[in-house]
């Protein structure tokens, strides 16, 4: 087992979970610099950081390395519970991300499951330019709407390995994905 960080390096359509280790693979690149690189750039996927030990473990070290700023990371939890699944929840949740894509802002999402399906030609990158603007269709059962999104805004999913391993390989090819782990660091 390698001492350095890992990191999923393709942002090919490859669904692979497997990870390579960074420094083999990309000389001095770690997981953090990655990281660091994708949310920068306006151009590259939306990104799934998986860690081990919960859903929230890969937000909580995003933030305690200074990836993410408390004040302009805007955080979006969903709920586990059966009874919090349903199209209202999903609806407020639409529309806070509908807000913070036009914004711009970062959106780091924990326990996103029941959104995914209505983003998908935002996962996608399906935009529309209209007069210079960037627009993305999202769609919440039989409706859809065109909604602005801001060149900078990025979606952060957050998750446990061991669930991101469930998804569908058809959602997880929307995402570049990166593994980040506290004992990696501690290397």
């Amino acid at each position: 087992s390698s001492s350095s960080a890992t990191a999923s390096l393709s942002r090919s359509s490859d669904s692979s979970l497997a990870t390579t280790s960074s420094t083999a693979a990309t000389g001095n690149w770690s997981a953090v610099s990655l990281i660091r690189a994708n949310l920068a750039d306006e151009e590259a996927r939306h990104l799934m950081i998986m860690s081990d030990g919960g859903d929230e473990a890969s937000l909580r070290l995003c933030f305690q390395l200074g990836l993410l700023d408390h004040g302009k990371v805007a955080v979006l939890f969903g709920s586990d519970f059966e009874g919090d699944r349903n199209e209202l929840e999903t609806c407020l949740a639409i529309q806070r991300l509908k807000r913070w894509m036009a914004e711009g802002r970062v959106c780091a999402v924990v326990r996103g499951d029941g959104l995914f399906e209505s983003l998908y030609d935002m996962l996608n990158q399906h935009y529309i330019i209209y007069e210079g603007r960037r627009f993305v269709r999202l769609a919440l059962g039989t409706h859809s709407r065109l909604c602005p999104v801001h060149p900078r805004f990025r979606l952060l999913v957050t998750i446990d390995r061991r669930r991101a391993m469930a998804l569908a390989p058809p959602l997880l090819n929307r995402f570049e994905k990166q593994v980040l782990q506290r004992r990696a660091l501690l290397t």
